[in-house]
């Protein structure tokens, strides 16, 4: 029988999993049907179009953290009660983007608005960030990484948290160019983001421009 202090992370990481997908799904709901009135239906729709907007960025930095949140979760194969209450935290931030968004999709030419997106967005980075710091100091995390990998993807997370400051500063000149910012790590990470086998821990790999220094490391 496994120790309480230790358990397994299943149960963990299938209610994350529910909590991502209620977070997604809340996403569209901000995304109404036209009112059936005599104004033109492609002026109707036209309204919704910052909606959309909204909900395809948001959409997409869900999945985003969903993915870094199935990244570490196959080399975190432990877990103790704090780490529970450092991934609810995460979740917390995760499930406020839909009402963060509806915020962006209202007044999306408002630095204000835009400011409140990117803050909801950099909690979710620190947090996620707490989870992964705390799982390696108390030892959780799988035997087969090294002190190097664990620091690499440390400073990867880091990213985002750092992008998204810079976009708060941007709202105040440019909303739109702020609202891009938001969208360069999730891009980066999809070209640039560890291949991952679901479930194996063992099969995990950093990033394409780390692999060839790991790879020289690992024994012939």
């Amino acid at each position: 029988m496994e120790s309480p202090k230790k358990a397994s992370t299943d149960r963990l990481e299938a209610f994350s999993d529910g909590i991502f997908a209620v977070a997604q799904t809340l996403l569209i709901l901000d995304v109404r049907i036209p009112d059936s009135t005599t104004v033109a239906l492609a002026s109707q729709l036209s309204k919704l179009l910052p909606h959309i907007y909204a909900f395809v960025l948001s959409f997409l930095i869900v999945m985003f953290y969903w993915t870094a949140h199935h990244v570490v979760f196959n080399v975190i194969v432990r877990s103790d009660r704090r780490l529970l209450w450092v991934n609810a935290l995460h979740l917390l931030f995760v499930v406020f983007l839909p009402f963060s968004t509806g915020v962006l999709a209202e007044f999306p030419d408002a630095p204000l608005a835009v400011d409140i997106y990117g803050t909801n967005i950099i909690l979710c980075s620190l947090s996620l960030i707490a989870l992964w710091l705390y799982a390696a100091r108390e030892r959780l995390l799988s035997d087969e990484l090294s002190a190097a990998d664990v620091r690499t993807v440390g400073w990867r997370l880091a990213v985002n948290p750092i992008v998204c400051a810079a976009a708060l500063c941007v709202a105040f000149i440019s909303t739109m160019a702020a609202i891009l910012l938001y969208l360069v790590t999730p891009v980066w990470y999809i070209l640039t983001g560890p291949d991952v086998a679901a479930g194996d821990a063992g099969t995990w790999r950093l990033p394409a421009p780390f692999r060839r220094r790991t790879r020289a490391r690992s024994p012939k």
